[in-house]
């Protein structure tokens, strides 16, 4: 499964990592999200992040972020996330990442 956020992700209202997309059988799938055309993301919006990835490998899927723009990085990195996420620079090393 695919998703492409683009925008502001800082709620379920403004993106699809509010589950509206996403069924109790897409979980057990691999998930490529693609934050190339975000512009901002939260606090909120992290915890969106944080609370798919919980799901997704609860349920035995993968979920796999690419395309993160520098600044998103860079926050990332900083709270540590990048040692609990799997992050790609690119929509074809998220491919190579799944298991």
């Amino acid at each position: 499964m695919r998703i492409r956020l683009a925008g502001v992700v800082t709620d379920g209202r403004q993106t699809s990592l509010d589950d509206g997309g996403i069924g109790d059988s897409d979980y057990a799938r691999p998930i490529l999200v693609s934050f190339r055309d975000v512009t901002l993301l939260n606090s909120t919006g992290i915890g969106l992040l944080l609370q798919l990835n919980r799901r997704v490998r609860e349920r035995g899927g993968q979920l796999v972020l690419h395309s993160l723009p520098p600044y998103i990085q860079q926050v990332i990195s900083f709270m540590k996330l990048d040692k609990l996420l799997q992050i790609a620079k690119s929509e074809q090393e998220a491919h190579e990442l799944l298991t």
